[in-house]
C-alpha cells in the first residue's frame, strides 16, 4: 500500500469516527505496518469493522487474519489442557507454607489459623 492510498483509508476512518485525529507521525506508523497489505483488503475490512464498532479502529484491526504473532482463536479441549498444564503449574506446598508465614509476619499475626 502505498502512503496515497493509506491516507485515503486514514481520511474514510476520520469520516466515519469524529474522534479520530489525523497526523503526519500517525499516517508514517500506520505506513510501516500495512504497507505491505493491499490497499483493497484494508478498505474492505476497515468497512466491515465501521460497520459494528462505535470506536476507531486500532492499526491490528486492519491487518486482518495471518498476522504475525497475532492468535485470536479460541483453543479446543487439547489445546487448553496444555495450556493448563504448561503455564499455571501450582506451588508446592512448601512454598505455600513459606509465603503464608511471611505474610503472617507482614500483618503481624502471630498464630495460624487453619
Amino acid at each position: 500500500m502505498t502512503k496515497h492510498e493509506l491516507f485515503t483509508i486514514l481520511e474514510l476512518i476520520t469520516a466515519y469516527y469524529d474522534q479520530f485525529e489525523l497526523d503526519q507521525k500517525k499516517i508514517d506508523a500506520w505506513h510501516d505496518v500495512l504497507r505491505s497489505c493491499s490497499f483493497e483488503s484494508v478498505k474492505a475490512r476497515l468497512t466491515s469493522f465501521a460497520a459494528v464498532s462505535a470506536f476507531p479502529p486500532k492499526v491490528s484491526d486492519l491487518v486482518g487474519a495471518g498476522a504475525v504473532g497475532c492468535c485470536r482463536a479460541i483453543p479446543d479441549v487439547k489445546e487448553t489442557l496444555v495450556i493448563l498444564e504448561t503455564r499455571h503449574k501450582p506451588a508446592s506446598k512448601e512454598v505455600i507454607k513459606q509465603e503464608l508465614a511471611h505474610m503472617r509476619e507482614i500483618l503481624g499475626i502471630r498464630e495460624a489459623r487453619m
